[in-house]
């Protein structure tokens, strides 16, 4: 969380997807990183190669979360449905950790 040293509110951004972040392709995460400093805050960037508990760790040291948005879909098992012909394919990474992982652990942290 936000300290006496440190005023701006720490915000964490995860990646969009795994090969995003594995190429460090940052055109599509960096207006989101942008966002966060423009309106006052230190964006952190979370990686969707985390532990459970490197991701606790880091979630403990947030003040806010913003979820980009992604070219990867939720795979609809997860829910019980079929996968419609249009879905794009889940990325496994980014279901470790979304909605499940961030917000959780942030919520761990209240």
């Amino acid at each position: 969380m936000t300290t006496a040293t440190n005023t701006k509110p720490r915000v964490g951004v995860p990646w969009r997807n795994a090969a995003e972040e594995a190429k460090n392709q940052r055109p599509k995460i960096d207006p989101y990183l942008d966002a966060v400093r423009a309106a006052g805050g230190e964006p952190v960037l979370l990686s969707l190669d985390q532990s459970s508990e490197q991701l606790k760790g880091v979630a403990q040291t947030l003040d806010a979360f913003v979820l980009p948005g992604s070219p990867s879909d939720v795979d609809p098992a997860r829910y019980g449905a079929p996968k419609h012909p249009e879905t794009n394919d889940a990325d496994a990474a980014r279901e470790a950790q979304q909605p499940r992982g961030v917000v959780d652990e942030a919520a761990l942290v209240q």
